[in-house]
């Protein structure tokens, strides 16, 4: 699987069906088609070329500075992991404010 989430039972179900390891059909005539750079050391990718190379400056290779309370995942910076605090357990964070 492409370890893509969803909130919903039935949106997991359709990109399943209609999207996950299925190559786009059509092109769209006005944009560009989509490139990926990718990291050298670690062969992370990435849409943007600024973002692989920071990547490449502070955080390939380098032990992660910032580790989650709930998981395994651990991030070079701060608001990393306080974005990942809300992507991946906005229900345990949300216990924490009532």
């Amino acid at each position: 699987m492409c370890g893509r989430r969803y909130q919903n039972k039935s949106s997991l179900k359709r990109h399943k069906r209609m999207e996950c390891g299925i190559e786009p059909r059509y092109q769209c005539p006005w944009c560009a088609p989509k490139v990926y750079y990718k990291c050298s050391c670690c062969k992370k990718t990435y849409r943007h070329l600024t973002n692989m190379r920071r990547h490449e400056r502070y955080e390939c290779g380098r032990k992660p500075q910032y580790h989650c309370d709930f998981c395994d995942e651990g991030y070079a910076e701060r608001t990393d992991l306080n974005d990942h605090y809300y992507d991946r357990h906005w229900n345990v964070m949300a216990d924490f404010k009532t």
